[in-house]
Order: C-alpha cells, then structure tokens, then sequence
C-alpha cells in the first residue's frame, strides 16, 4: 500500500508511514522479515525517484517510533531492538542520507534529508548496553561503522552551503547538523592527521557562516551552540595547534560587532557570542597568547554596550534567569583576568560617581554597573595569583550609606554588592582573603563593614512585606549566619546582639519567617552568652501569646525556624529545656485556637521538625519520662484534627502532614513505646490505626509520591521496630494494607519504594523467623497471620521473582535480603514461587533451563538464619544468578 502509486492525500501518506514504523517497531526482533524493510525501500529508490518523498517521510517515522519502548516488554528486550536497528537498518539509512548531502542530490528534499540526519545522530545510544559509544559521554555518542558518513567528504561544506543560501527553516535545520557534527567525539578518529583535518574543514565552515551570513535568531542560537560545542569537543589547545586559530579570534570579533549592531542584542545570552568569549576566557587563555590580547578589548565592549541599552524591563522576575547567566559571563571573565577587568570596571563606576555629584543620576545604568562589579567581586579566584583589589570595596563602603535610599535598583544592586563582599571576605577558604574583624579596607575594617551589611539587612527586612529585596536580604541575611568565618566576625561585635537579638520583622510569609528564625539560631549557636537570652525572648513571647490566635501562629511559625537549626544533641537539649514547660502550657489550649485551619497547619509543620531526631539530636535521660509524654500530647492533638477538621478536599495533604509526623516519632527512638504495652495503653495502637484510616481515605493516593514516600517509610518501621504491634494488636485490615503497598512498590519503577519495601519485607521476615523459633503460642498466632494473607504474600514473591529473572530494574542487589528472608522461614514456598516464575519466563526452554539450573544454587551454603555470615553466603550465589541474567541482554 505504501508504494503505490496511484495518487492519494498527504494525510493518507502519513497515516500509512506512522502505521507501518508503528508495525516495525513491534516486530523489529519477533519476525526476522521486518528488519529487511529498509534495505528493500532503499533497493526500490535506486530503480525509481518517484517514491522518495513517501520513503524519506517513513524513515522518519521509523526512527521516531523505535525510540519508543514498548510498554510490558522486557527492558533487556527494547535495548536489544534498540542496538539491532541502529547497527543495521539505521546504518543503512544515514548512508544514504550522507550521500546525499554531500553530493547535494534531491536538493528538494534537502529539508527532510537533514532533519533524518539529525534525527539518526540524536538516537539514544546509550541506552544500548555493551555499546563501542560509551565513552566520552558529554559529546556526541556515534559507533565507529557510522565514522565513514559523519566525516564523509563533501558532508560539511554541503551543510555550509544550505546554511549561506537557506532561510527560515531551512537555515535552522542546517544550524543543526553542523551543531551536531561539531560535538563528534574525537576518540573516533584514527590518529592526530584525521582529526587535525575535521578540525580545519569544521572551522573554515564557522569562518564562511561568519564573514557572509546574517542568522535569523534561533539559527543564531544554534549556531553560537554549535561554536561553543566544537570548542568543548576538540579543546582549544588541539585547535589551535590544527589551524591559524588567530583568524578565527579576528572572525569571531567582527561577527561579534556585526551582531551588536541588531537591536538589543547585547542583554540576550543566547545571542551576544558572551558565552563564547567567557569560555575562551577560562578554558584558552594559556593556550593562545591572542586570547590574552583580545579579552580585555572584548570585556569593556560588552560592559559598554550592555550599559548603553540596560533598563528596567531586564530586571523583572521574568528575565531573572537571563540576568543571572549573563552577570555569570561578566563573572568568568574575572577569574584569569582580574586585574584588567577590574579597572574597566572602576572606570566606568566612577564615571557614574561623577554624573552623581552633578545631580545627574543614572540609577539603572549605575546599578547595572554595580551588579557586574559584584559579580567579579564574587567570581574572583585566589588561587589563580592575583590579589584582590580592596579600592572597588571601599568605594563602595563610602557610597552605600547615601545610595540606600534611592532607587529599587538600586537598592537590588547594592544587596547583590553586600552578597559578594561575603563571599570573597567572611566566607572564603582562601588564605589572606581576611585576619580577623580589625582587618583595615580602606578607613573601614571588616567588622565596621559587616555591621553596616547586618544595619542594611535588619532596615530591609523591618522595611519590606514581601519582592524581591526582601527575599534576597534574608538569603544574605543566613548566608552571613550560617559561614563560619562570617560568625567569629558578627560575634565579636559587641553592638551585633542588641542589633539583632530578636527582631521585629514585618514580613508574613510563613516560609520566610521560618527562614529568618532558623538563620539567628545558626548565628547565636555560636555564642554561649546570646543564645540564652535569645531564648529567653522566646519563652516571654509565648508567655505573652496565648490568647492571641495571630501571635500563636506566629510562634510555630518561628519555633519551626529555630528547631531547623538545631542539629545536635547538646543545642537541641538546650532549647528543649528552655521552652518545654511553657509551649506544653500553650498546647492544652488546642481546642480553642484549633478552629483556624491556617494556625493548626503551622502546628502541624512545626510538630514534624519538632519530633525530627536527625543525627540523634533528640536524647532524654533514663529517668526522664519526657518521650512518652511528647507522645500521649501530640497523638492527643493528631486524634482531634483528623477526626475534627477532615476535608476530603484536601484530605492527602492532611495525611502526609499527620504521617510525618507519626513516622519521625515512630523513628526517632527516643520514645519507650514498650511502655504502652506495660500499663495497657492503647495510645500507639490508636496513633496507628489513625494513619491506616487516613490512608484508606485518600484520593489516587498512587500517583503522590510524598505520601507514599511516607508510607513506605512508616511501614519499614513499623516491621523493624513493632513486629509485635502489627502482628497481635493491629487490625486485620492494617497488615493487609501494609502487605497491598508492599506488592505495589515491587511492580514499581521507583527505586525508592522498592528499597523501602525490600526492608520491611525483610524486617518482617527477620521478626517471624524469631517468633518461629520460640513455638507456642505467638508463634502459632504469627503463622496464622501469615496464612491469612498467603496469596497477597505469594504474589509478592512471584513479582520479586519475576522482576530479578527479567531484568527489569537496575537495583536488584535490594532483594537479595527479601529472599533470604523467605528463604529461611519458608523454604518450600521459596523453592515452589522460584519454579513457577522461572516456568513464566517468555525465553526458550535452553536459556530457562540456564537460569534454572543457577538458580538452583541459591541456597547452597545457606544456613536457616539471618545472621550477617549467612546473608553474605547467600549474596555470593545471588550475584552468580546476576551474571547468568546479564549474560542473555
């Protein structure tokens, strides 16, 4: 149907060509006759042109579906098709499509030939296992059969000519392609001769492209793409020694000029040609000594002409990432060539101070300025030899106290200023960057400069609601909190606690509140005198808030922030026993403030940092009941909000926070849940019962990964710690939403879930084999438990099985422990599930027979127990079984 020729619709054409790569794609290994369509369509074009278009549109289509794995195959088998037709059907196809480049044949056709080009080389090669493209894998991965067409004579200047003579489309596409051919990697060449060769023919198609073309932008784009490729592929070194690379750099600064002249093209990273001058700035200054003539020249044209055309619509939000990028560029050029920039720089900045003192403020092209001072201020390298110039810093420290309050932009500037003034001075690792807070810069030293930035800093966030100074004044803000140097210097200010002891802030933001409480912990952790009164401060504004249910939101809002910095047992302990008495005062209160929904989600958010015992910070002493007592309390609390406040609106949300929070109890280990069992308090079976009741409520629960991360998380501890709680006192219902879960994340592709699960399977594994050997009566009720669900446990099993034997996940080292575990508490089932899933494998009955043979081995050696010995004998034969299956991809 394809190759009639009788006249049909495009559409009819194109339905025909997606229906028969669809059909290939499916049958490409199954029937050994569908891998010979391309050879014949192409014996079928060398009798007769009049189907290439039809033929050219169905390679296309093929090599678009074969990328496209196919949904419950093996995966070992979709790599195979994968490789099989790139070694041989899409060999033959890029042959034919080289050919014709080069030669310029069917030059109507020229824009399919070039899109199936790209296409071919964009094929995910590395998705083939045991390939000859594994190396180098940031440039572009071809096999050594394809080397004769991607170096073929005649393909490169062919492309140059489309890209001189073509336009709109055609232009982009031949952009491309030499894009692509510019990333080729250099493994592929025989010796230094051939490469040198590729190199001269690729550059003199830049220089051409260069001298005579104007690229629409997104040919632009790709082309200043394709240039910074090829210097990253073939390093500047081995070009320049290839080719008179100075003609290259004098190419380059006339196409840079000749860009500048189109609109405000200046501000746009993507076509300015910076990215290509910041490179050869880093990446070649030792390796040509043109490149050291030619950047200052090129730095102070791009700080000229950005400052001509800057204004405030590069400012915005939406242009954020642009501006970022391009300050990193300005950046770059500093880290070899410091001392030059630096004084274009100065220049132009006191160029500015000048029209200042004449009342002629030019706020924007001045705070533009500032930024790009930052920016090398920031980026500087000590290591590379060259000392920091301190007169740009003091200029500045003079400057900031009557530029403050002028413009917004100025303001972003002189922040973006104080930034980089931290980096390089009270966070730098470098040696002699700094002594101590006395270090003279200029008539100011390094302790006066910090406070001012601190003034700065506590002015912005008491000024501001919300925008962008404010956020970036409270990133410094923890920046200056968090480094070490930037607090020995803060904490030998005398005046810096009454500064900052704890501030009024008047911004509502609940993220940024909690931000800036967790930074002035960071900062007054460091000193044994502030941080006391720090929480003294506290407890009086608890005391001071109870009534008040704004205030009380406020202060989970702030402890929050504060328990984030807590990361040791000794601060942690500290803060407990400072608001301990007061916050459980304020907590019996629930039920009043309990009815705005917003306080209560601060409570919650607070509970989980709270009850978080990371790096074992959250320790009591044996004669301290206060783990139990944390428990009884905030279970209470949970208890009321789920069953006072359930919205099934909002009801996964609800449950991820109460799951948090029971988990990091249940973890935590510093809570004697044994203790509930002793007087018969049914406190932690109800806590449970909750969770499993909110989790049979939610919505889709499958497809939010934060909860069922949680739930994962939740089960493993339930089965390592509480064996005893789900096997005897939980209900029914809750093992076998727990056994439901487990068998889910077996199936998944979520490494994630299936190491959580491997886990409790095995935790629950290692408690029955305990119980199993005591034999009476909880053995017997264990046993019970297990056969009750005994069809949910075997598809467990078979589904481990299957996955293993099939190879379908890439961490299979994660069962290994899984089937120990059923191993030693059932080998008979072990053995039974074993069988069954080697009988369902789709291979011939010799490669079954392989893998039933080895996996018969598994359990030689192995010995009823779950000791360490015993898991590592079992782990050598389990790797066996693993090179047998890796064997047949």
């Amino acid at each position: 149907m394809l190759m009639n020729e009788d006249p049909r619709p495009n559409f009819l054409t194109a339905i025909l060509c997606k229906t028969l790569a669809r059909v290939c794609r499916l049958a490409w290994i199954d029937i050994s006759n569908t891998n010979t369509t391309v050879s014949i369509l192409l014996q079928s074009i060398s009798h007769s042109y009049t189907q290439l278009p039809t033929i050219l549109k169905f390679f296309e289509e093929l090599i678009t579906e074969i990328h496209e794995p196919i949904k419950n195959r093996a995966k070992y088998i979709n790599r195979k098709t994968l490789l099989k037709f790139r070694d041989e059907s899409l060999t033959e196809i890029l042959k034919f499509i080289t050919d014709c480049i080069s030669s310029l044949q069917h030059m109507e056709h020229i824009k399919i030939f070039l899109n199936i080009f790209i296409l071919s080389l964009n094929y995910d090669f590395l998705s083939c296992n045991n390939d000859d493209t594994s190396e180098d894998p940031s440039n572009l991965q071809i096999p050594l059969l394809w080397k004769p067409c991607v170096i073929k004579q005649g393909l490169l200047e062919s492309i140059e000519k489309v890209l001189l003579q073509g336009s709109g489309e055609l232009e982009l596409l031949a952009a491309r392609a030499l894009n692509q051919l510019g990333a080729v990697r250099r493994s592929i060449f025989d010796d230094a001769t051939e490469k040198s060769a590729y190199i001269y023919r690729y550059l003199n198609v830049l220089l051409q492209v260069m001298k005579f073309k104007i690229l629409d932008e997104d040919s632009l784009c790709e082309f200043l793409k394709a240039i910074k490729r090829f210097l990253n592929n073939f390093l500047v070194k081995d070009i320049a020694s290839a080719v008179d690379f100075d003609l290259f750099l004098d190419s380059m600064g006339q196409f840079t000029l000749k860009l500048f002249t189109q609109g405000d093209i200046a501000l746009d990273n993507d076509l300015n040609t910076i990215s290509v001058w910041s490179y050869l700035a880093y990446e070649g200054y030792a390796q040509c000594p043109k490149i050291s003539d030619c950047i200052p020249r090129i730095f102070q044209f791009f700080v000229e002409k950005t400052s001509e055309i800057i204004s405030s619509d590069f400012f915005t939000s939406e242009n954020e990432h642009d501006f970022k990028e391009l300050l990193h560029h300005f950046g770059v050029f500093s880290i070899y060539f410091y001392p030059q920039v630096y004084e274009i720089v100065e220049k132009s900045i006191v160029e500015e101070i000048r029209h200042m003192s004449n009342n002629n403020i030019r706020d924007i092209r001045f705070s533009w300025l500032i930024f790009i001072s930052s920016s090398i201020l920031s980026t500087t390298n000590k290591k590379t030899g060259h000392d920091l110039d301190d007169s740009i810093v003091e200029s500045m420290v003079k400057l900031i106290p009557t530029l403050a309050n002028m413009s917004y932009y100025i303001e972003l500037s002189i922040l973006s200023f104080c930034d980089a003034f931290t980096t390089i001075y009270l966070s730098s690792t470098y040696d002699n960057c700094w002594n101590d807070s006395t270090s003279l810069i200029g008539d100011a030293n390094i302790g006066q400069i910090s406070y001012m930035i601190l003034e700065l800093l506590l002015k912005n966030l008491t000024k501001y609601k919300c925008g962008k100074i404010l956020e970036d004044s409270l990133t410094l803000f923890s920046k200056l909190c968090i480094g070490y140097y930037s607090t020995k210097v803060i904490a030998t200010l005398p005046e810096a606690f009454s500064l900052i002891n704890y501030p009024q802030c008047s911004f509502t933001d609940n993220r940024l509140r909690s931000k800036f409480f967790t930074a002035l912990t960071q900062l007054w952790a460091n000193d044994d005198t502030s941080l006391p009164m720090f929480y003294e401060y506290l407890v009086g504004k608890i005391q001071r808030s109870k009534t008040q249910t704004e205030d009380i939101k406020v202060i989970f809002i702030e402890l929050h922030g504060i328990c984030k910095a807590l990361n040791t047992e000794k601060s942690y302990g500290d803060f407990f026993r400072a608001i301990y008495d007061d916050l459980w005062e304020l907590l019996q209160d629930y039920s009043i403030w309990s009815v705005d929904g917003e306080t209560f989600n601060c409570l919650l958010s607070f509970f989980k940092e709270f009850l978080d015992s990371r790096n074992a910070r959250i320790k009591f002493d044996v004669g301290e009941a206060y783990g139990v007592m944390i428990f009884k309390y905030i279970s209470q609390i949970l208890m009321f909000y789920t069953n006072s406040s359930l919205d099934e609106n909002n009801i996964n949300e609800k449950t991820k926070k109460v799951l948090r929070i029971v988990n990091n109890m249940i973890k935590g280990r510093y809570i004697s849940f044994g203790i509930f069992e002793v007087y018969n308090d049914d406190a932690f079976i109800n806590t449970i019962s909750m969770c499993f009741h909110l989790i049979g409520k939610c919505k889709e629960i499958y497809t939010y990964n934060k909860i069922m991360n949680v739930i994962y998380s939740l089960i493993e501890s339930l089965y390592k710690d509480h064996g005893r709680v789900v096997f005897f006192y939980l209900h029914p219902s809750c093992f076998a939403t727990m056994l439901g879960f487990l068998l889910y994340a077996v199936r998944s592709e979520s490494m994630n879930y299936v190491v959580d699960a491997s886990s409790a399977l095995f935790y629950m594994c290692e408690y029955v084999a305990k119980m199993m050997k005591k034999k009476n009566r909880d053995s017997e009720s264990v046993k019970n438990k297990l056969e009750s669900e005994g069809q949910k446990i075997d598809e467990i099993y078979e589904s481990v099985f299957e996955v293993i034997f099939t190879q379908e996940a890439n961490y299979l080292w994660t069962f290994s422990k899984v089937l120990l575990g059923l191993a030693v508490i059932n080998e008979e089932k072990f053995e039974r599930i074993k069988n069954f899933s080697i009988e369902k494998l789709p291979y011939p009955e010799d490669t079954k027979s392989s893998i039933r043979s080895t996996a018969s081995t598994l359990l030689e050696g192995v010995k009823k127990s779950l000791d360490t010995q015993n898991k590592d004998i079992f782990l050598k034969n389990f790797n066996k079984l693993k090179q047998i299956l890796s064997s047949l991809n």
